[in-house]
């Protein structure tokens, strides 16, 4: 019986080479069709955990203008730059760099309005960007339109040194603290003043955005990429911009 069993295991034909191709094959059509739905899969985890981060940024805000007569913190408290380390990160390059103290994470865990440094961290930001332990930056950017109804011939831009919040600002379009594609971090626990010590800024060809976008309007050549923001209203929503036109799009 046993030498049976042993005959019959030895008669059993191969695997041929050309079935063993069709095998491979078949399974490198499943890996090519599954990977693309894989990384969007994944993409849109990072997307939801990025917002997630800057909803919770933006209930801390809506704490702090609460509680200082409705504005929100300024260029003194955060320390003039609109890109820095996270909360008591130095400088690696400069050993006698002191720790960060400035920008709106320490702010808020000092406050004991978001005690969590992870929240400053988008899962979609590049290596360099996650190196700094921070990869999002602030700034106010809007027109001034103080007053209803509006008059266009007035507007100007301003950055979030002079903003406060106001009550008939269109603040649904003003950007507050969104992922960072330009700025290098500002000199750990320094003021930056108004005039002179420059941030230094990425060159366009080496700005990475960290989450892609395609929109109906996109026009011109070249990939589109987009990053995520939250508004002086609270909504987190989305910037997207087209490297062909220099243009950038809010979606909400």
């Amino acid at each position: 019986m046993a030498r049976s069993f042993k005959r019959r295991l030895n008669q059993r034909p191969a695997f041929t080479l050309v079935e063993l191709l069709v095998v491979i094959g078949i399974i490198a059509v499943l890996i090519g069709i599954l990977l693309p739905t894989l990384a969007k899969a994944r993409e849109s985890a990072n997307d939801v955990a990025c917002k997630s981060n800057l909803q919770q940024i933006a209930t801390a805000t809506k704490l702090y203008s609460t509680a200082y007569k409705d504005r929100i913190p300024d260029a003194e408290l955060l320390g003039g730059a609109q890109f820095r380390r996270g909360r008591g990160e130095r400088n690696p390059d400069d050993p006698t760099s002191v720790p960060e103290t400035y920008g709106p994470g320490p702010l808020f865990w000092e406050l004991n309005l978001l005690r969590s440094d992870q929240i400053w961290m988008c899962p979609s930001a590049n290596d360099l960007m996650k190196s700094y332990k921070n990869t999002y930056q602030n700034a106010i950017i809007f027109s001034t339109r103080l007053e209803l109804p509006y008059n266009y011939k007035n507007d100007k831009m301003l950055d979030y040194r002079d903003s406060k919040m106001r009550g008939k600002i269109r603040n649904e379009q003003v950007w507050w603290i969104g992922d960072n594609l330009q700025f290098y971090p500002y000199i750990t626990g320094v003021y930056r003043a108004r005039v002179g010590s420059p941030q230094q800024t990425f060159p366009p060809d080496q700005q990475n955005y960290p989450h892609k976008y395609r929109t109906r309007t996109q026009t011109g050549r070249g990939r589109s990429g987009s990053i995520n923001m939250c508004f002086i209203d609270g909504h987190v929503g989305t910037v997207v911009f087209n490297i062909a036109t220099g243009n950038n799009e809010v979606i909400r």
